[in-house]
């Protein structure tokens, strides 16, 4: 099971990380957003069929925000695309069989000079022996922003010292972008996390923590 850990991130954060790094990360991440939904959009316009995310792939990381991020959060980005097209089409299918009455809108573009959430994967996420995690850049986001470093590193909550690999990292701009918040996704297998279910139970709950979007 998936679990997740927060940390809050201002402009005095006890590791010195440069939010405006992450800011902009959150805007390029928006920008190709609108870039794939731009491809799959147009797509549905001239074809009323789905655009696949490997055709979209293939026309999207020419663009110049694919190149600004890594190849693992550019990736990440276009499948939230796929993902929100996916969605629309399930709706749209609903309507037409008469089961939804609902208007069914296409996904909408983020705004023009907006910032995004934005994931990055564990296999991108190194953790360090000093109980940091390194998150890399670009060469072309660092000439652009005049960055010297590589990576950034952010320490890794108390709790979380014995994880071996995080599933993911996610970054929420919060307050135009002064405040990230931050969730180290992880996996648990102990059991002492849950409460087991009594056999006579009547009734169970679930929680879908949405650790795939």
């Amino acid at each position: 099971m998936y679990l997740s850990t927060s940390v809050h991130l201002t402009k005095n954060n006890k590791d010195n990380v440069d939010l405006n790094v992450l800011k902009h990360l959150a805007y390029h991440s928006a920008r190709l957003y609108n870039v794939g939904l731009y491809n799959v959009r147009q797509h549905f316009f001239n074809t009323g069929q789905y655009l696949s995310y490997n055709d979209n792939y293939t026309q999207s990381n020419q663009n110049e925000n694919y190149a600004l991020l890594t190849t693992d959060l550019s990736q990440q980005t276009l499948r939230l695309v796929d993902h929100d097209m996916k969605a629309f089409f399930k709706l749209l299918k609903a309507k037409n069989m008469g089961k939804d009455s609902f208007p069914v809108r296409l996904p909408r573009y983020k705004d023009k000079e907006g910032m995004m959430p934005f994931a990055v994967q564990g296999r991108s996420c190194r953790i360090q022996k000093d109980g940091k995690v390194a998150i890399g850049l670009t060469e072309e986001f660092r000439t652009l922003y005049g960055i010297p470093y590589k990576r950034f590193f952010l320490t890794i909550p108390k709790n979380l010292s014995d994880v071996k690999q995080f599933k993911e990292m996610r970054f929420k701009p919060m307050h135009n972008g002064n405040e990230f918040k931050v969730e180290f996704v992880y996996e648990s297998t102990d059991v002492r996390n849950y409460k087991r279910v009594s056999e006579n139970a009547k009734g169970y709950l679930s929680i879908d923590i949405g650790v795939d979007n």
